[in-house]
């Protein structure tokens, strides 16, 4: 009897084994840039989260909304059971406890590679343990002897140009940018030649120095509904420059495009074929004001309410039935207001 309880023992211990050497170490990375590395113990797709136990850490239920990406390591894992037992080291709760106005995130480095932001709620010395608020997650408590270091965000933010909110959204402030931009244009100069609107898209890359000047180069596509009912569309070359003066979740900031334009050099109306128009290159240039907003991801969006100009001189040809031609030329300035949204990368 003894031998077949023994034997019982050691099947079930074998097979707890194998599972958890079967377990595979992920690195689970959070939309405010933390990163757990652990076991994913389960999942539960209704509630929508995951159960994940931290290397040498606190076990923690992770909503998959604040989940970027889950990082399989290749490697095999081995959950620590008794940390889940242990006081010390469980999670406090769901709830976001975050107090309002807090600008001090705190970033602990574990021993195990993990990277948690968030802020420290509560230090427990005679525990040996501290309260912890993970940005957008759970709170949960972690060993002290696990903590590998400690470091305040405001300390590093220079270095690494980043700037985040209690809420776990940040907002870069130094670093290379990438801009995607669509905009849409129009004049409010009446016309019975034409149709005076417009749109565009155009790609922006640069480096912001610091909040307050980024400078940079772009390209893109506009198109101006004109005079004589064509439409002009161009390949704009230009600098941007760029100040984000305000740290905000949602913040206000000017921008500025000079540069030139250069033209498709001839569209015509292909409902006639006594009618053709070219038009040359010009300068181009446009002044905004625009709102930026935090985000738990890379790409932060924006819109911009802007001011821009377009030159170019146009050249109509006309020829009549006994092809007789007639030319016409035309200095035209595009003066039109526009709005604008996108990301910034």
């Amino acid at each position: 009897m003894k031998k077949s309880i023994l034997l019982l023992f050691v099947l079930v211990f074998s097979f707890q084994l194998l599972a958890q050497d079967n377990s595979t170490i992920k690195i689970v990375h959070l939309n405010d840039g933390s990163k757990l590395k652990g076991v994913v113990v389960s999942e539960d797709k209704e509630a929508g989260n995951i159960d994940f136990q931290i290397l040498k850490g606190p076990r923690v239920v992770i909503d998959e909304s604040s989940i970027v990406e889950i990082e399989d390591t290749g490697k095999g894992g081995h959950i620590s059971w008794e940390v889940e037992e242990n006081p010390n080291f469980i999670q406090s709760e769901q709830v976001n406890r975050l107090p309002q106005g807090i600008q001090d995130v705190t970033i602990l480095f574990l021993k195990d590679g993990s990277k948690l932001k968030g802020i420290v709620l509560d230090r427990r010395t005679s525990e040996g343990t501290v309260e912890f608020q993970i940005l957008g997650g759970p709170v949960v408590v972690i060993a002290q002897e696990e903590i590998e270091e400690e470091v305040q965000a405001s300390e590093i933010e220079e270095e690494r140009g980043v700037v985040y909110f209690e809420n776990g959204k940040s907002i870069r402030t130094q670093g290379y940018y990438g801009i995607l931009q669509f905009n849409t244009n129009w004049t409010n100069t009446e016309s019975v030649d034409g149709n005076f609107g417009g749109m565009g898209i155009a790609t922006i890359h640069g480096y912001q120095f610091h909040r307050f000047l980024s400078v940079g180069g772009g390209t893109g596509i506009d198109v101006f509904n004109g005079p004589r009912f064509e439409s002009y569309a161009f390949l704009p070359v230009f600098l941007d420059l760029r100040s984000f003066p305000l740290n905000q979740k949602v913040g206000l900031y000017g921008a500025v495009k000079l540069g030139y334009g250069l033209s498709f050099s001839e569209i015509g109306s292909d409902e006639s074929p006594f009618r053709k128009t070219r038009y040359t290159n010009g300068w181009m240039g446009e002044a905004a004001i625009g709102l930026r907003f935090a985000s738990h991801k890379r790409g932060r969006f924006f819109t911009e309410l802007g001011y821009r100009i377009q030159e170019t001189t146009a050249t109509f040809q006309e020829r009549d039935f006994f092809d007789n031609s007639t030319f016409f030329e035309d200095d035209i300035t595009f003066i039109r207001f526009s709005i604008s949204f996108g990301w910034i990368f």
